[in-house]
Parts: C-alpha cells; structure tokens; sequence
C-alpha cells in the first residue's frame, strides 16, 4: 500500500507529491550508500 495522503489531492497534486516522495526516497537512498562507505585513512592512522 502506497502513502495515503489527505485531503484527497487533484490527479496532477498526487503525481507531484508522489514524485516528490520518490525522489525524496532515492536522495536517502544514495547518502545511505555515501555514508556507509569507506573512510579515508589518515596518515597518523597508517601502520609504520
């Protein structure tokens, strides 16, 4: 089942916002990823 969204929005509003919550979902999606990355090593951290 998708968002229920209220009042009930004009066919033009839910594919707007419905737009906007997907894009929304993808940013998070790809800053997740960013941040689960690795992280660079710094050189007091490298081993001698």
């Amino acid at each position: 089942m998708g968002p229920e969204i209220t009042p009930n929005p004009t066919a033009a509003e839910r594919k707007a916002i419905l737009a906007a919550l997907a894009a929304e979902e993808e940013e998070q999606r790809r800053t997740s990823e960013w941040a689960a990355g690795p992280l660079p090593v710094r050189d007091e951290e490298r081993e001698p």
